[in-house]
C-alpha cells in the first residue's frame, strides 16, 4: 500500500490510526483512496498487541430474550459502532454462576470494557473491577458501595406514579406481581414504590395483594390465577416487568375476564405489542435507547480518560403511557 501510495509505510500507518498532524490532506486523501481500492483492513490482533486495546467491548445481560435489554442493546451498539468498538455479548440468564463465568472470560479476553446488568449476587467481583484496569458501567442497576458509572431511572418514582393513576381512579384493591427484590434494586425499588403510594393514599398493604417471585411467564401467569382466585380479588394490577405482564395477560384471557371492565391492568416497561394490544396497555416507558448509548459513552469517555474518578450515577426520567387497559373500578362487577 505504502508504495502505491507513494509514502513511507510509518506515514501509512500514521494515517490509518487516525494519527494525521503530520501529514498534508492530499496525502491523507491518497492514503485513504488506495485503501479504499485495496478494500484493506487492519489487523486487529496485530493493533492489539501493539496498543494493548482490543477495541472489543463486552455486555453482560440477565435476561436478552426480555424486550427490555435488546432495546439497551440496540442503543450500546450504536454508539459502539460509532466509536469504533465491537459488542461481544453474553447472557447471564439471572443466574450468579453464569454470570461469574462471564465476567472471568471476558477479562481473561482483554475486553476494554464491561457493560452489566447483575443479578446482585457478585457485588465482591464488581468491586474488584476498577482494580484491574477494566473499565465497567453498570445499567437498569445501581448500588453506591461498588464505585462504578451507572446509568438507570428512578424505579421508586416510577412505580409510585404508576399506582397513584391507578388510585386517582378510584382503585383501592390494587396488587402487584413482581420479581424477586432481593439482589436487585431496580425490582425492590418498583415494590417500593407500590407500598409508597398505598401508604400516602392511606390505604392498608394486604401481604394477599403482593405476589413476588422468580420472574416468567409462567410464574406470572400463577401469580395472577393467586389473585384473581382471592374472596375479594383486586381491581387494579400491577405487573412489574414485562415477562411477569405477558402471563398475567395469558391467565386474564383465559378466565374470560374483561380488561379494563373487570380489571384495569397496568404495566412496567412498555414493549412495542404493549401498544397493540386489545386493549392497549397503561405502561411506565424507559428511555432504552439512550440507558444504552450513555452507558457506552460513560464507558468510552472511561477508556479516552477525559473524566474525572469520581463515578457517576445518571438517573433519566419515565414516562406513564396511558391507553384504554384501566379505568374507574364502578366498572367492574
Amino acid at each position: 500500500m505504502a508504495r502505491e501510495a507513494g509514502v513511507s509505510p510509518a506515514t501509512v500507518s500514521n494515517v490509518l490510526n487516525g494519527r494525521w498532524k503530520q501529514t498534508s490532506p492530499a496525502t491523507r486523501e491518497r492514503i485513504l483512496e488506495v485503501a479504499k481500492r485495496l478494500n484493506y483492513r487492519p489487523n486487529a490482533m496485530a493493533a492489539a498487541l501493539r496498543t494493548r486495546r482490543t477495541r472489543t467491548v463486552a455486555v453482560v445481560f440477565t435476561n436478552i430474550l426480555n424486550p427490555f435489554y435488546t432495546a439497551v442493546l440496540r442503543g450500546i451498539q450504536d454508539e459502539a459502532r460509532r466509536a469504533g468498538y465491537t459488542i461481544v455479548l453474553a447472557n447471564s440468564d439471572d443466574s450468579p454462576d453464569v454470570e461469574r463465568e462471564s465476567l472471568s472470560t471476558f477479562r481473561a479476553q482483554q475486553v476494554d470494557g464491561l457493560i452489566i446488568t447483575t443479578t446482585g449476587e457478585n457485588d465482591e467481583l464488581l468491586k474488584t473491577l476498577p482494580e484491574t484496569g477494566v473499565p465497567t458501567v453498570l445499567v437498569d442497576r445501581g448500588d453506591p458501595e461498588l464505585h462504578l458509572d451507572t446509568v438507570r431511572v428512578d424505579n421508586v418514582s416510577a412505580a409510585r406514579a404508576a399506582v397513584e393513576y391507578l388510585i386517582r381512579l378510584g382503585h383501592r384493591r390494587i396488587a402487584i406481581i413482581s420479581g424477586l427484590t432481593t439482589g436487585a434494586p431496580t425490582r425492590a425499588g418498583r415494590v417500593e414504590g407500590y407500598h409508597q403510594a398505598l401508604e400516602a393514599a392511606g390505604i392498608a398493604r394486604a401481604e394477599e395483594y403482593e405476589q413476588i417471585l422468580p420472574s416468567s411467564v409462567e410464574n406470572g401467569r400463577a401469580a395472577a390465577g393467586t389473585l384473581l382466585n382471592l374472596p375479594d380479588p383486586p381491581t387494579a394490577l400491577f405487573a412489574a416487568n414485562t415477562f411477569l405482564a405477558i402471563g398475567a395477560m395469558e391467565c386474564i384471557r383465559e378466565r374470560g375476564i374483561q380488561v379494563p371492565q373487570q380489571l384495569s391492568f397496568l404495566m412496567f416497561d412498555d414493549p412495542e405489542w404493549s401498544r397493540i394490544a386489545d386493549p392497549p396497555i397503561t405502561a411506565v416507558s424507559q428511555p432504552t435507547h439512550r440507558l444504552g448509548a450513555l452507558a457506552f459513552q460513560l464507558l468510552e469517555a472511561r477508556l479516552r480518560k477525559k473524566r474525572p474518578l469520581k463515578t457517576e450515577d445518571i438517573v433519566l426520567p419515565t414516562s406513564l403511557h396511558i391507553r384504554r387497559s384501566c379505568s374507574t373500578p364502578d366498572r367492574n362487577p
